[in-house]
């Protein structure tokens, strides 16, 4: 039901108004808090795992990731997506959701760990990049 300490366009989806640069939206799909910036940070993980370059992130529980390159979920009516690339400039790379790395803290209630990985190991190319974006239909 939003952000109580919130008002005006502060409670808009696309707003950010802790000035951290994630959406309210990003904020709420990856189990931060919109209004305390010391809260964000903790949905998102990233590293070397098996050879292969893997960012792991909270989603509310049930979402369901699907397709390539990009694996995407519609969650809360916000489509998620998983990018890949090699230079930051073409998000084409192939990626693949593949078991949650070990190690990660306990998820929040009503939030699920997802990890993604480029299918190409960082042995083979010698930059690697991955981000998770979130995008309004």
């Amino acid at each position: 039901s939003g952000y109580p300490s919130l008002a005006g366009d502060d409670t808009l989806p696309g707003a950010d108004p802790d000035a951290d640069g994630l959406s309210n939206v990003a904020e709420f799909l990856m189990g931060g808090t919109a209004p305390d910036d010391a809260a964000d940070g903790n949905g998102t993980v990233g590293g070397i795992v098996d050879g292969h370059l893997t960012l792991s992130l909270l989603v509310p529980s049930g979402a369901t990731f699907s397709g390539t390159p990009s694996p995407t979920a519609t969650v809360e009516g916000v489509n998620v997506g998983i990018g890949g690339s090699l230079d930051l400039s073409a998000f084409a790379q192939d990626v693949e959701e593949t078991t949650v790395n070990p190690g990660l803290p306990g998820a929040p209630s009503g939030y699920d760990w997802h990890t993604f990985r480029l299918v190409d190991a960082v042995s083979t190319q010698p930059l690697g990049f991955l981000r998770a974006s979130f995008e309004q239909p």
